[in-house]
């Protein structure tokens, strides 16, 4: 599952479904769409450009999935969530000069 934004700013990017997703991998895809839409689509540019915009998508999307997490009492899973957005976030400081 992917939600990628479109390469021409103003227009809503593409989001790739797998019938075999949990609802999680859902929310957080769509949660990248809600946000995309909610800046006004600045296109894919725009968010390799900057990192700082980049980033807090990915923050939003992840902490959907952790809220799902706590929900059902899945704290290792949660934990998991929050390591992969630890992760993310370190390949953005490390590759595109994200603020620390």
């Amino acid at each position: 599952m992917a939600y990628g934004p479109s390469p021409a700013s103003g227009s809503p990017g593409q989001l790739l479904l797998d019938e075999n997703a949990s609802i999680g991998a859902l929310r957080h895809e769509a949660r990248h769409y809600a946000d995309d839409k909610s800046l006004g689509f600045p296109g894919a540019m725009k968010y390799f450009q900057d990192p700082g915009l980049r980033w807090q998508p990915e923050y939003n999307a992840y902490m959907e999935e952790v809220k799902i997490a706590r929900q059902v009492r899945r704290f290792d899973i949660g934990h998991d969530l929050v390591d992969n957005a630890r992760n993310e976030r370190q390949y953005l400081i490390d590759n595109f000069n994200l603020d620390q």
